[in-house]
């Protein structure tokens, strides 16, 4: 064997070992450092105190409440009544308490961090933003952030729901219901306890763990590095397609076919509308819920 030979075997070989170490120490590592807000001091929000509160009336007017900020863990709440209120809450004095940016004057409320505002957690510093939502805020929601959890301790009964994160967690831990959602993370786990409606999830590195209470379209639920684990209601009709074959199935299917190795089946009569599910590097998982 020539040397022109040799090197490009050692070269590929070396990107193998690399590709091969690489997911490894993501899926070792994942589960200990998504949550942004337990990177560097896990007792960092045990002294969060409110720096500055929002107050908005007349939501009626609102046929979108957008929310874009670079860094912080956002938890949407249930109003006490028909107002939104927002709180700003950091674990030490902020230098500005003018980290948001509020817009009210259309009919969309935009809020946003505003332009240069970084918070460096490097020195244990980490903001939370609470949005108190009325139960009877029916609309669209569409939630951003680079760097921070995002949280639903509220029930949501909507039209359209985005959610999209770089590096985070999104925990849905209440029903969610809607026509269409979209939730994206890049890097984080995504756990949601019960969504009802259609669209996609898809996160490139985490887990997704979801409950799956009714369908109105499709659903596609995508995990590039990570394990899939879904929960379905018992009486929901749907036909499950798989690119490959789940782990665990603790549901009776029928019509079951395999193809290389993609799975499909169906449950209950005559299903109109499917899961979809695509995992490259985990484990897919499908029981009742």
């Amino acid at each position: 064997m020539n040397d022109k030979n040799y090197k490009k075997i050692e070269i590929i070989t070396w990107s193998i070992v690399a590709i091969i170490l690489t997911i490894f120490l993501v899926m070792t590592l994942k589960k200990d450092v998504f949550s942004i807000n337990d990177l560097f001091n896990n007792t960092s929000n045990q002294n969060m105190k409110v720096i500055k509160t929002y107050t908005i009336k007349d939501i009626e007017k609102f046929e979108d409440i957008n929310v874009d900020v670079n860094q912080g863990e956002i938890e949407l709440l249930e109003s006490k009544d028909n107002n939104i209120y927002i709180d700003l809450k950091c674990n030490k004095n902020m230098e500005s308490k003018d980290y948001l940016n509020l817009d009210e004057s259309t009919n969309t409320l935009d809020i946003t961090s505003k332009k240069g505002s970084k918070i460096h957690f490097l020195n244990n510093t980490n903001i939370k933003i609470e949005i108190q939502i009325p139960k009877s805020y029916n609309k669209n929601i569409s939630i951003e952030t680079d760097t921070g959890d995002i949280i639903a301790n509220k029930n949501l009964d909507l039209n359209n729901l985005s959610i999209t994160s770089n590096v985070g967690d999104v925990e849905l831990n209440k029903n969610i219901k809607c026509k269409k959602f979209n939730i994206v993370n890049d890097t984080g786990d995504i756990d949601i306890r019960s969504i009802d409606g259609s669209g996609s999830i898809k996160s490139d590195v985490g887990d997704i763990e979801c409950n799956i209470e009714g369908l109105n379209q499709d659903i596609d639920i995508t995990s590039d590095i990570g394990d899939i684990e879904l929960g379905v209601n018992k009486d929901l009709g749907f036909k499950l397609d798989s690119d490959k074959e789940p782990n665990k199935i603790e549901i009776d299917f029928n019509n079951i076919s395999k193809k290389g190795s993609s799975f499909y089946a169906e449950h209950g009569q005559s299903p109109k509308y499917t899961i979809k599910t695509h995992s490259d590097v985990g484990d897919v998982d499908i029981e009742y819920k």
